[in-house]
């Protein structure tokens, strides 16, 4: 069984793309927790998933995990969702190769709030610069 990850509609294994958006299906989890970023406001939608295991950079520089389209108000180290005490947290600022904090200048929105962390919850809107994405998370 697929899933759309916009919407939450179910679709059988032979399909690739949701009806209603075009957005790409994501596999069904039997229970296992699944979480990801998509980018909206784009001509195709692009999906992240996210890693309890791993830091998930987004910024304009090749290095980041995630690299927001248009890049143009994108710091080159903007922001970064981590795993804390079993949620993902999104923070503004990145971190360089040395260790160093650099915070974003045009800022880090969630839900249209701006701040400097958050705790993400499903189908929050997060954006930065004139990027925004939406968080899903899968059970």
């Amino acid at each position: 069984m697929k899933r759309c990850p916009i919407d939450n509609s179910t679709y059988e294994d032979n399909f690739q793309y949701c009806r209603s958006c075009g957005t790409l299906l994501v596999e069904e989890t039997n229970g296992k927790l699944k979480c990801f970023l998509v980018e909206i406001e784009q001509d195709q939608k692009r999906i992240f998933e996210l890693s309890p295991t791993e830091v998930c950079t987004i910024g304009r520089l090749p290095e980041n995990t995630i690299i927001p389209q248009p890049e143009m108000y994108i710091s080159r180290y903007h922001a970064r969702i981590v795993f804390e005490d079993g949620q993902f947290v999104l923070y503004d600022g990145g971190v360089d190769s040395a260790g160093r904090i650099h915070l974003s200048l045009s800022g880090v929105f969630v839900n249209r709030r701006r701040g400097s962390r958050f705790v993400l919850s499903n189908g929050c809107e997060i954006r930065l610069g004139q990027s925004a994405f939406i968080y899903r998370e899968k059970i």
